[in-house]
């Protein structure tokens, strides 16, 4: 029995951006994840043990947000979905990153990527 498994908003700081000097300082990104899993055992059991711990899937998104700098918002959506795919048992992953970019301010409320979804024979 599949089941997506949905973490919204996540805040994140990343140094991210094209050039240098938007690299320099973090920035506050929102990430939301979609988690499609296999959910019989947990349901089953009525076990924490045998479900997906949406804790370490936050913990595993914010790590690689701020692991290194990041020249697109493409390439860390991409980061994070091979990190989720690597460290959890899930079938799938889709995950959107909205951006506030300094040049869209007052034009726009953010800007957003979405990646996936992506299974392990994608990476």
């Amino acid at each position: 029995m599949d089941a997506v498994i949905r973490l919204s908003e996540i805040r994140v700081n990343a140094r991210i951006g094209v050039g240098e000097e938007e690299r320099s300082e973090y920035q506050e990104l929102l990430v939301d994840a979609g988690l499609k899993t296999d959910i019989r055992n947990a349901v089953i059991y009525d076990d924490i043990g045998e479900a997906l711990d949406y804790m370490k899937v936050e913990e595993t998104i914010r790590a690689v947000s701020g692991a290194r700098e990041y020249c697109l918002v493409e390439n860390l959506a991409y980061e994070i979905c091979r990190a989720l795919l690597t460290d959890f048992v899930i079938l799938s992953v889709e995950i959107r990153i909205t951006k506030f970019p300094a040049g869209l301010k007052g034009k726009a409320a953010g800007v957003s990527v979405e990646v996936g979804p992506l299974e392990t024979a994608h990476l």
